[in-house]
């Protein structure tokens, strides 16, 4: 996380969900550019899926495709699924606010297709995020029926990433405790070697 172009990226993400889109545009073209200096191909991909969001963000579906498409482009020939995934949903989205429904619905069916056929290439944390923007973009296409199917996928792949989160977490802190009585007994062993050694000089004074 410390290349540059992952800190303009970064940088650009968090000031378009602060609705400060100039100075985000300003760092995800940066970090595009750079990306691309580095040949960096899934911080390319990155960089147009950011740019694409934020193309969006400021209703410029036109813009918002382009930067998809040529994101997509990029994440196929790395054969990165999970950037990949992002971009396609972000089509969709952009093919709604257009207005362009039926291409949009295809444009939903076909990457859900996608995603089956490479979950497991794809972070469940990408997976949970197509279900939130799918059922976002059936919702704007009028699909009820299936943003509610959508929704509900992402609440169980959610609870999925909040238990493994947990486990995790459990599993660390028990690690931590089993260090720190590993340390107690040693500082124990310490303790009573010291006290030992004192009594042995205390005799030979004694002496």
């Amino acid at each position: 996380m410390s290349e540059l172009y992952h800190i303009h990226g970064n940088l650009g993400s968090q000031l378009t969900t602060l609705g400060r889109l100039d100075s985000a545009e300003h760092h995800l073209r940066t970090s595009l550019q750079l990306a691309r200096a580095a040949e960096a191909r899934r911080a390319i991909a990155v960089a147009h899926w950011s740019l694409g969001n934020l193309a969006l963000r400021r209703q410029r579906p036109d813009s918002a495709l382009r930067h998809y498409r040529a994101g997509f482009a990029v994440a196929e020939e790395a054969r990165d699924r999970d950037v990949g995934v992002d971009l396609l949903v972000g089509r969709c989205l952009a093919l709604a606010q257009q207005g362009r429904h039926r291409e949009a619905r295809l444009a939903l069916d076909s990457t859900t297709t996608y995603l089956e056929q490479h979950r497991s290439s794809v972070g469940l944390v990408t997976q949970r995020n197509f279900a939130r923007e799918a059922s976002r973009s059936a919702r704007m296409l009028g699909d009820l029926p299936r943003a509610l199917e959508l929704l509900g996928a992402w609440h169980r792949i959610d609870s999925t990433i909040t238990a493994h989160n947990i486990r995790s977490a459990l599993a660390t802190q028990e690690q931590l405790i089993r260090s720190d009585n590993d340390l107690e007994v040693a500082q124990l062993e310490k303790d009573r070697m010291a006290e030992a050694l004192d009594h042995e000089r205390n005799r030979r004074r004694l002496l």
